[in-house]
């Protein structure tokens, strides 16, 4: 799941907040059928997961992180014991957190500008960076893993037993490392909120070791907002909530085509709507 913006004009004239949220969601990758699910909440309320997902939802629930996931699982499974939900995070969005944090360095650019034998030198010169560049290869090798495992056209078993094999004693050296980093950095810059990020979140992002039909990230979540996103910047905004829901019920039938490998346009025209 993961959600963005979307003005409503209905809602502001209201006195309500000026942005509210479209919320979307995507079936896992070892789905038959695919599905995307685009639902419009008025409002920046965080009441939304519960009323996607409702009581009856099992399975694994993959995000970007942000706590209102994490809530709704801990409420949903202390209620509902018997149908329990693995949350689980985004590699792909700690990951940016230290991508950013080197980014904004000079060291770290004048680091890229290097080969590859000068680099390693010039990294035992700057020890806080070397915590950077490590942390960011580390997680490099976790994806590296995961692309063997793509390229191999494995099943979720064999997926989940490489993963215990290979990325979880890498995932268990990346979280020593980054504990180590804590003492190093203000929790206030970059890398300490980088830090943060991953250790409060450690739980979350090494769940997809345990299975192997989670990935590693929620970028499917993510490439499911772009077109709306991107659709966004052409109508700017709606002018009714009865408008926004509209446009939701259409991306969902719409993209969910696409992603069946079917004709979105004559799926739209075809008997079965």
């Amino acid at each position: 799941m993961d959600e963005t913006g979307l003005k409503v004009l209905e809602v502001f004239r209201n006195g309500g907040n000026s942005v509210s949220n479209m919320v979307v969601g995507a079936s896992g990758p070892f789905e038959k059928r695919q599905m995307r699910i685009y639902r419009f909440f008025s409002g920046k309320g965080q009441t939304f997961v519960q009323e996607v997902l409702s009581d009856g939802f099992t399975g694994n629930l993959v995000t970007d992180g942000a706590a209102c996931y994490e809530n709704w699982t801990n409420a949903h499974n202390g209620l509902h014991p018997d149908m329990a939900v693995v949350h689980a995070g985004c590699m792909a969005h700690a990951r940016r957190k230290f991508v950013e944090a080197a980014e904004v360095r000079t060291d770290y650019q004048e680091y890229r500008k290097l080969g590859k034998k000068k680099q390693e030198a010039y990294l035992a010169e700057y020890p806080r960076l070397k915590s950077l560049v490590e942390v960011i290869e580390l997680m490099a090798g976790l994806y590296r893993i995961e692309k063997k495992c793509g390229e191999g056209k494995l099943d979720p078993q064999e997926i989940g037993e490489v993963r215990q094999k290979e990325a979880a004693p890498l995932f268990r050296q990346l979280t020593k490392h980054v504990e180590k980093m804590r003492e190093e950095y203000s929790p206030s810059g970059k890398a300490g909120q980088a830090v943060k990020y991953f250790l409060s979140r450690k739980e979350s992002l090494s769940a997809y070791l345990k299975d192997g039909e989670i990935p590693i990230d929620n970028n499917k979540a993510e490439r499911t907002v772009k077109p709306f996103v991107i659709a966004r910047k052409g109508f700017l905004f709606s002018d009714s909530k009865r408008g926004a829901e509209a446009t939701a019920a259409s991306f969902s039938v719409l993209q969910s085509a696409v992603d069946n490998g079917l004709n979105p346009e004559k799926y739209r025209r075809s008997k079965v709507l």
